[in-house]
């Protein structure tokens, strides 16, 4: 395992299937190298998006909403597909301390097409 993990390292999707707000729903997340964050929430058969600018140093995940909001997030690195956030803040006093088990979705290679001779 990595010692020192860098922005680059989150660059991909992440999947979360930690409960929100109460409900089952999967979390999924993509960063981008131009420091976009894609958020998709999956609610049973409803699903909404999100996204934010995020920046990563030391193990802090910092994003900033549209409406400016301040949202930072420790990241504990167990493997380099699997990350555990720790919320620190994010607007709402009841996510304070909430986890989050992120893992990588790797992307499978599309299948080779044969050639017929």
């Amino acid at each position: 395992m990595k010692k020192n993990y860098e922005e680059n390292d989150l660059i991909g999707t992440w999947k979360s299937p930690d409960p929100t707000n109460g409900y089952q729903a999967h979390v999924t997340i993509s960063f981008a190298e131009d420091h976009i964050l894609h958020y998709v929430f999956e609610h049973g058969s409803s699903s909404s998006t999100s996204q934010t600018t995020w920046v990563y140093d030391r193990n802090i995940l910092t994003e900033t909403t549209r409406y400016g909001t301040i949202c930072r997030g420790a990241l504990q690195w167990m493997s380099d597909d699997y990350f555990i956030l720790t919320i620190l803040e994010n607007g709402s006093e009841e996510y304070k301390g909430v986890k989050r088990h992120y893992h990588r979705v790797i992307e499978k290679p599309a299948p080779s097409k044969s050639k017929s001779k």
